[in-house]
This record gives C-alpha cells, structure tokens and sequence, in this order.
C-alpha cells in the first residue's frame, strides 16, 4: 500500500471509531436521561399512592370505631344488628387490602435500586468510550511510525474497558423480578 492509501484508511477508521463513540456516547446520556425520569414519576406515582392509602386506611379505622360503638349485642353477646356486622366485616376486609397495597409499594424501593443501578451502569460505560475517544483523538498527531505511542494507547483503553468490566461485574443489581415472594435485596 501506498502512504496515502495507509493515511486515508487511518483517516476512515479514526472516523469510524469517532463516530462509533459518539453514537454510544449520546445513547448513553440519553439512556440516563430517560432512568432519571423514570425514577422521579415512580418516586411521585409511588407517594401519590402512600397518600391516598394512607387517608383511606385512616378512614377505615374511623369507621370501623364508629361501627363498633353502634353495634348492640344480645343477651347472648352476639350482634343483633346484621347490618352493622355486615359493614364492619366489609370495612375491616377493605383495610386488609389497603394494607397490603401499602406494602405492595415497596415495588418503589426496589425499582429505585434498579434505575440506580443501571444509571451507574451507563455512566461507566460513557466513560469508556469518552476515554477511549479522547485516546483516539490523540492518535490523530502521531506518526504510523510511533508504534510505542500507538500501543501505549491501546494498552490505556484495554485498562480502562478492564476495569469498568470488573466494577460492572463486582456491583449487583435487585434481583427481585415479582413482589409475590423473595427477598428485598438492597445494595
């Protein structure tokens, strides 16, 4: 090959991998952008919730007081109101389940953890492919007859993606995949 033909293919792969960066770079920052407010609507839909289960659970309590004081009993000691009975039954069968929605709400806490987690994710990985390309942008200087340098630069972002590897592998997401049974892993 000749000089020129050498400078234009590593013009075109410098361009390649520039563009290649950038790309995954933007996806990056928009992936992050795209958790962030996810995380912020659950964090409100999830509060929006704790309220109204909240006033509902404190209505219940109320009413279930009420009821009871109203409630007449026989010589025998059983209700002489059905009706009464029937409601109180009903409002306390409707505060069990305001309870456990309360806590089906811990969905909130372990979605939190795994947005966290792959926002931490995308950030490492953007800041690969920063480093790499900034690496690459500074091979742009250097004679093809540098080899040491170009190896250096290589060598650089081999440690890099290597050590974003092993932080990616050593940090565990929730592994909670159904609110109907496991444990709540927190990290």
């Amino acid at each position: 090959m000749k000089n020129q033909e050498i400078l234009d293919l590593q013009g075109t792969l410098h361009n390649l991998s520039d563009d290649l960066s950038r790309l995954v770079i933007t996806e990056q920052q928009a992936l992050n952008g795209d958790l962030a407010r996810m995380s912020n609507l659950l964090r409100e839909a999830a509060h929006n919730l704790r309220e109204c289960f909240s006033a509902m659970s404190n209505q219940l309590t109320q009413q279930s007081a009420q009821l009871r004081q109203r409630q007449s009993r026989g010589a025998d000691g059983k209700p002489v109101n059905k009706d009464i009975e029937s409601l109180l039954s009903s409002t306390n069968e409707i505060s069990s389940h305001v309870a456990q929605a309360v806590r089906a709400l811990q969905f909130e806490d372990i979605l939190q953890q795994m947005i966290g987690y792959s926002r931490q994710r995308t950030s490492q990985i953007e800041s690969v492919f920063t480093l790499v390309q900034n690496q690459i942008e500074d091979l742009k200087d250097v004679s093809r007859e540098d080899k040491d340098r170009i190896l250096e630069v290589l060598r650089i972002c081999q440690d890099e993606i290597a050590e974003v590897q092993q932080v990616l592998n050593v940090s565990s997401p929730v592994k909670q995949s159904s609110l109907k049974g496991g444990d709540v892993e927190l990290f």
